[in-house]
């Protein structure tokens, strides 16, 4: 920012973003360009302004917010989203005809033909790759991957490449098979007169410790009883009002 206006900063991230349009308009996707972008080693945004517990690899989302961003050729939009509602935080776009956009408000950085052939093009292929939600696995949230932790089918390899962690996976039949196997396995060695009997103890352990609760509320009772009629005799006698 300099007296009001924003001005091109002087590092890599200026050439970062014109690669980013490039590398879209010749055919790559947003994971794909944010692959690229981590395997170069290039910061993201979070990096670049010192936020803490800055991710080390780019996203795909963070690809497409910049590349739909109407400030790189140097439009000032203002009100581009709002909240659903007070209580909520979930934001929607607003319709640009009912933004507050001032045009040649700083120097641009992507040229306006190459902005306008990106979201397009983006338009074009939103329609193309329309598709059903991807199935949710059985597994999902519940097994990650040994070596970095993400999904059982490691999402880290497939959303940045081999040198964030190597290409495996565990075919969920195999999975279900192996756990079924030892339910079974542990269903076959239950003794039925054993688990009754346990349930059997828990329950008198259970009812011991409600009869205790009663004892202990019924003696606050009584005390309670006594406190009320030495107050009656008081007021009885004069003692207190």
């Amino acid at each position: 920012m300099n007296s009001g206006k924003l001005v091109l900063a002087e590092d890599e991230t200026t050439d970062n973003v014109k690669w980013m349009f490039r590398m879209y308009l010749e055919g790559k996707g947003f994971d794909a360009i944010a692959r690229t972008l981590t395997r170069e080693g290039c910061p993201t945004p979070a990096q670049v302004i010192g936020k803490k517990n800055a991710g080390l690899y780019w996203q795909g989302t963070s690809i497409k917010k910049i590349l739909t961003n109407p400030h790189y050729v140097g439009e000032l939009v203002q009100g581009r989203q709002t909240t659903v509602s007070v209580t909520s935080k979930v934001r929607e776009e607003i319709p640009r005809e009912m933004q507050i956009i001032t045009e040649n408000a700083h120097q641009a950085l992507i040229s306006r033909e190459d902005f306008e052939a990106v979201q397009q093009y983006m338009k074009g292929r939103k329609r193309q790759q329309a598709k059903p939600k991807a199935k949710k696995h059985l597994f999902t949230n519940y097994l990650f991957c040994a070596d970095c932790g993400k999904g059982y089918v490691c999402g880290n390899y497939y959303k940045h490449g081999k040198h964030v962690c190597s290409q495996h996976s565990v075919k969920e039949k195999e999975l279900i098979e192996v756990i079924l196997t030892d339910i079974r396995s542990s269903a076959e060695m239950l003794n039925e007169n054993e688990i009754m009997g346990r349930l059997e103890v828990k329950t008198v352990q259970a009812r011991k410790q409600a009869e205790k609760q009663m004892q202990l509320l019924q003696r606050r009772i009584e005390k309670m009883k006594e406190q009320k009629t030495g107050l009656i005799r008081l007021l009885a006698s004069g003692t207190i009002t």
